[in-house]
């Protein structure tokens, strides 16, 4: 289904705003909390998180707070989405460490489109606010890569989902480095290559 981005806004996450979006939110982030196939085709990071035996009930919006950059996407009063960034040098992730990254570069986490709001450029929309909020900065983000051998059913979704971000983010311009953590993909957007 696509909609008119002319009704959506992107607007910073505020404490009110995290109130009032929670219970929307928890369901765009992680559905049911479940691992089920139903579950991780609607939600954003169930698939992800399921398929490294984390439990899914673990990402909540109230997450986001902890990041300078945190903005949501709303239309007519309703999430659809959101998406959080921060310096690396604040990130407790010894990964974007090792990568030698400059201590004004951002890490984006927790994009995420509502599932009936997907296909819409929603998620174009969120990075183009990280990028707004933080104009000299160049934007770094991971993906979980699926490990070798694994075909359940599952499996075989999150394989599926990674080769759609993959797309999507090297559209946006971000080009995928090779990332010293093997259970990760590093992308990076840089300023400079604009």
């Amino acid at each position: 289904m696509r909609h008119d981005l002319n009704f959506t806004e992107i607007v910073h996450l505020t404490p009110e705003l995290l109130i009032t979006f929670q219970e929307d939110a928890k369901r765009a982030l992680v559905g049911d909390g479940s691992c089920s196939l139903d579950n991780v085709a609607i939600s954003c990071f169930a698939s992800e998180l399921c398929s490294c035996n984390r439990n899914p009930q673990s990402l909540e919006l109230s997450s986001l707070m902890d990041f300078p950059i945190r903005l949501v996407a709303v239309r007519e009063n309703v999430f659809v989405g959101c998406v959080a960034a921060g310096p690396l040098r604040d990130v407790p992730n010894s990964l974007l460490r090792r990568v030698g990254c400059k201590s004004s570069d951002l890490f984006v986490v927790s994009l995420c489109v509502a599932s009936d709001a997907r296909n819409g450029g929603i998620g174009r929309l969120l990075l183009d606010g990280v990028r707004r909020a933080a104009p000299s900065s160049d934007l770094y983000l991971t993906t979980r890569k699926m490990s070798d051998g694994s075909d359940t059913a599952l499996d075989q979704f999150h394989r599926e989902r990674l080769i759609r971000q993959h797309r999507f983010y090297t559209s946006e311009g971000f080009v995928e480095k090779v990332c010293p953590d093997q259970a990760f993909r590093l992308y990076v957007w840089e300023k400079s290559s604009q």
